[in-house]
Formats: C-alpha cells, sequence, structure tokens
C-alpha cells in the first residue's frame, strides 16, 4: 500500500489499511515507487540524529542542568513527519499509473514482483507505528506550554504557569513588580528596604515581607539599567513556608498561598503535586520541577501536606531592559562640582603628544582628541564600568575602562577614563609620549624624570605619598583614589603614571564583545 507519508488524513490510511489486511493481492493498493537520489545528496542523518519538520526545541531536565540546548525532538506536520532516518534505503514515491519499473542510482534494478501478502502485512504494521507515534508525538507537542504534561518548556513565555503564585487572592507572574504585594498592605520587614537602593542589575536575597498574619521570603531583583530603591525592584524569586507565612500570636491562618497548578501551601498532598506536575522529581526532602528558566520545589515530610513552595526564576540579561531609557546627553551629575570632585582627579592633568586632558577626562575627550572607538557598548549601567577600545593611529591603540560613577545608565562615551599612561604602549594602557602630569597648572612630573627630582617636586606641592621599591603612590583625596609612579630600576626613570580610583562599589559590565558596537 502507498507510503504512510503519502496520505493527507489519518482515515483514508484506515481504510486502506483495512482493505490491505483483508485482501492482500489488491492491486490498488501495491506499493507506491519512486526515484531517489543518492544518500548523500538527500542528508540521510545517522541513526543517533533526529529528522525535523516544523519543530519547536523541546527542553530536556539534563539539558536544564547543563545549560545547553539538547538535539531537538522531532514533531509532524502535515501530511506527516518522520521521527528517524534509520537507514539509507530508497523510499517509495506515489504514482498515479501502474508502477513501473525503476532503476535506483547505483544501477540495481528494482522487482518487478508484485507486493506478498506477508510483506503488505509487515508495510501496515510499520506504518500504523508510524501513524500512532505521529499521533502521540502531536499531542505532547501541542501540549508543550503546560508544564504539567511533564515536557520542558522552551521558552520563558512557556513557563508561565511555573512563575505564576497567589497570594491572598493576588496573583503574580515572576519577575513581578513587588509594589504589587505593597499596595495589599505588605511592608517591608526591615525598614532599611523603605529607602534603600540596588544598583543596576543587582540583586538582594532573603528579603523578607510581613504583614499581620505572618511572612514570606523574596528575592528582589533590579532588571532595569539604572540605580533603583527597593520598592521599584522586581521579585524574581518566593519562597513561602507554611510556619512562616501564618506565624502570629493570634494563631490564626490568615495568609494562603498557592500555585498556578492549583498546589495549596499547607494543604495539598504530596500526591496532588505529582499529579498537577507528573515531571516533577523527588530530590530528598522536596518534589522539584526545573526547566532552562524558572523552577519550582514543594516540600514535604512524611507523607504530610506541603510545608513549603519555593519558586525560582533564572534571572539572564534577556530580563534586562532595552537601552530606550539610556539617556543620550551627558549626565547632569558632571555640572556638579562636588561630584566631579568626589569621583575624579580634577586638580591633576596630562599634557602628551597624544592626549591632554583633565584626570576628570571622558572617553569623548579622548575621541575630541583625535582616538576613535573601536569596540565599545551600547551602554554603561549605573555604578559599572566596562572596556573601551580606541585606536589612535596604526599604531597607537588603547583599552581603557570607562566609568560611570552615576545611579542611571549612560552612554560609553561619558564614562569617566580610568588607565594608565607611558611610553611604552603596554596592553591596557594609553600611550603618551612626553607626558607631563600637571598639578593646578604646574609640571609635577615627566617621563624619564629622575626619581629623586618627582620626589622634590611632590614635596614642594605638599601632597602625601608612599614609596615602595621603585614606586611612588600619591594620595591626594584619601585611599580611595592613587597615582602611582612607576620608575625603572635601570637608571630610576620614571616610565609610567598608573591612575587608579575605587571609590564606591563599581563592578565591570561585561557586553558581548561580537556584538558590540564597531
Amino acid at each position: 500500500m502507498r507510503q504512510a507519508d503519502r496520505y493527507q488524513d489519518v482515515a483514508t490510511f484506515l481504510a486502506d489499511l483495512k482493505t490491505a489486511m483483508e485482501d492482500p493481492d489488491n492491486a490498488e493498493l501495491a506499493p507506491d515507487t519512486r526515484e531517489i537520489a543518492p544518500a548523500q545528496e538527500r542528508g540521510v542523518i545517522a541513526d543517533d540524529q533526529t529528522v525535523l519538520a516544523d519543530t519547536t526545541t523541546i527542553y530536556t531536565p539534563n539539558a536544564a542542568k547543563e545549560h545547553k540546548a539538547p538535539k531537538p525532538t522531532a514533531q509532524p506536520s502535515a501530511p506527516a513527519a518522520k521521527t528517524k532516518l534509520k537507514t539509507a534505503k530508497p523510499e517509495p514515491a506515489e504514482s498515479a499509473e501502474k508502477p513501473a519499473a525503476k532503476k535506483k542510482p547505483e544501477g540495481k534494478p528494482v522487482s518487478k514482483k508484485p507486493a506478498n501478502k506477508k510483506g503488505i502485512i509487515i508495510i501496515a504494521a510499520v506504518a500504523a507505528a508510524v501513524i500512532i507515534a505521529a499521533v502521540a508525538i502531536a499531542a505532547f507537542g501541542n501540549a508543550n506550554t503546560n508544564v504539567s504534561t511533564g515536557m520542558m518548556s522552551a521558552s520563558l513565555e512557556e513557563t508561565a504557569s511555573l512563575r505564576t503564585f497567589t497570594l491572598n487572592g493576588t496573583t503574580l507572574e515572576l519577575p513581578a513588580p513587588v509594589q504589587a504585594l505593597l499596595d495589599k498592605g505588605w511592608v517591608f520587614e526591615d525598614a532599611q528596604y523603605d529607602t534603600a537602593t540596588i544598583e543596576a542589575g543587582g540583586s538582594k536575597s532573603s528579603v523578607m515581607l510581613m504583614n499581620e498574619y505572618g511572612k514570606i521570603e523574596l528575592r528582589l531583583s533590579n532588571t532595569t539599567l539604572n540605580e533603583q530603591p527597593a520598592s521599584a525592584c522586581t521579585i524574581t524569586a518566593v519562597s513561602a513556608v507554611e510556619h512562616i507565612l501564618n506565624d502570629n500570636y493570634l494563631g490564626a491562618n490568615g495568609n494562603e498561598f498557592k500555585t498556578a497548578n492549583g498546589i495549596t501551601l499547607g494543604t495539598s498532598s504530596a500526591a496532588d503535586v505529582k499529579t498537577a506536575y507528573p515531571a516533577a522529581k523527588k530530590d530528598g526532602s522536596y518534589l522539584k520541577l526545573e526547566t532552562p528558566y524558572a523552577d519550582v520545589r514543594f516540600y514535604n515530610q512524611d507523607n504530610n501536606p506541603v510545608s513549603g513552595i519555593y519558586i525560582r526564576l533564572d534571572m539572564t540579561k534577556d530580563c534586562w531592559e532595552d537601552t530606550s531609557n539610556v539617556s543620550s546627553a551627558a549626565p547632569a551629575e558632571y555640572d556638579d562640582a562636588e561630584f566631579i570632585s568626589a569621583y575624579t582627579m580634577p586638580d591633576f592633568a596630562v599634557e602628551s603628544d597624544e592626549i591632554t586632558a583633565k584626570l576628570s577626562m571622558t572617553v569623548q575627550d579622548m575621541v575630541d582628541a583625535g582616538w576613535t572607538i573601536e569596540r565599545q557598548p551600547d551602554y554603561i549601567p549605573a555604578n559599572s564600568y566596562a572596556e573601551i577600545y580606541l585606536r589612535l593611529d596604526v599604531r597607537t591603540t588603547a583599552v581603557v575602562e570607562a566609568v560611570n560613577y552615576t545611579p542611571n545608565a549612560i552612554l560609553p562615551q561619558y564614562g569617566i577614563v580610568r588607565a594608565s599612561f607611558n611610553n611604552t604602549g603596554m596592553s591596557g594602557s594609553i600611550r603618551a609620549d612626553g607626558l607631563k602630569l600637571l598639578y593646578n597648572g604646574n609640571v609635577l612630573a615627566q617621563m624619564d624624570e629622575a626619581y629623586s627630582d618627582v620626589i622634590a617636586a611632590l614635596n614642594a606641592a605638599e601632597l602625601e605619598y608612599t614609596e615602595d621599591d621603585n614606586t611612588i603612590t600619591v594620595t591626594p583625596y584619601g585611599d580611595e583614589r592613587q597615582i602611582t609612579f612607576l620608575f625603572s630600576k635601570s637608571d630610576n626613570a620614571l616610565y609610567s603614571v598608573y591612575v587608579a580610583r575605587y571609590v564606591g562599589s563599581i563592578s565591570r559590565f561585561y557586553y558581548e564583545q561580537e556584538n558590540a558596537n564597531q
């Protein structure tokens, strides 16, 4: 009979299958034939690979643990999908006329013998298995947005049921604004969070909210590019424990917590969890369900009702906001003399053949001096720094740290430069031939100057410094801001000046270099 994948509907196939079983010699149901190309031209794949037809990648539990996308699982497409290609044998093709003998590519003739009864039965059985498998795969494939089916979801959107919970009638889907619970009368147990801020991209764990009946534990995350008050941040994990959620001097059970699939804290059993989440696995004292984007755990002891529920969203860059909220203007803080004095070294400047600027210079100052930006991120988040790659000419390049000391994201050209200057062009520094370091307009030190002369100049300027093995460190504004002079051991001549600032909590922003602006 015809190939199973030549049918447009299951009903027609089953009708032909019945006829073939009752009348094996029925010529109208003779196998279709078709001429095929050699295996290498048809893209024949190995036995352990999967043939796809309009499929959606399904992540498996193992792949979630390894943070890798597993091999895709085949799903059917009209009229049917092949799940495996076991061999490179040719397949028959549909023909409107009586099949004629054709040669295979390798030259071997195709037999003209009519299909025997045994052959038709085997073909029918195999085809039936293909159809049944296809229907089963379709059933699971169409249900892959419902995690309770046991399939691992392939995207953030498809884990919505895992990330959703209801607390006292308020339904939230992680990530969710903590303000939604604050509006319902919940308050921070620690009053410092009423005014505290969280840095861009940062998180705070074990943040407790409380009401008159008990407490619930949250992880708060700032998923924006700017520093934000805790009350403006996002819930990315929640932990509800029965004896803590309802812990009050009244002994009242006034708080209720349940998941999207109907599991209620303190009421549902482990059996209820397995029914609602068939893919949940036993791990010690809890049942867990993991996906690449969200995890949920149900704690229970000795077959007692569920005593704890933990839901966690896996924080990734996908959760960050886009750059639409980054101002294209220079930070307003740069017009504030107190800010500049607190975060830069405004009394110092450098002069050289390659750059002349104050030590409050920005990346834009280097651009104005003729440097070209070759690699940079789209933005620098609040209280962060990023490495910027610049070129002056064929021989002169530099990688500088562009620092954002403000509470808001900025464009990279407004980052304050943190770098070293030397006449060797060493990696990570700005080449500065003939460099002079100025203090309040007067030359304090210059390249190739003797160690003793620099000491004399520092004493004359009444600047504090320390000495250590051919190194002088000046701390004009305290230990957080330093200028370090490096001298060669051979002739005690100055060859490098390093400017360091350790003000505030500044973390490096790692951007995807292959996607960075060029």
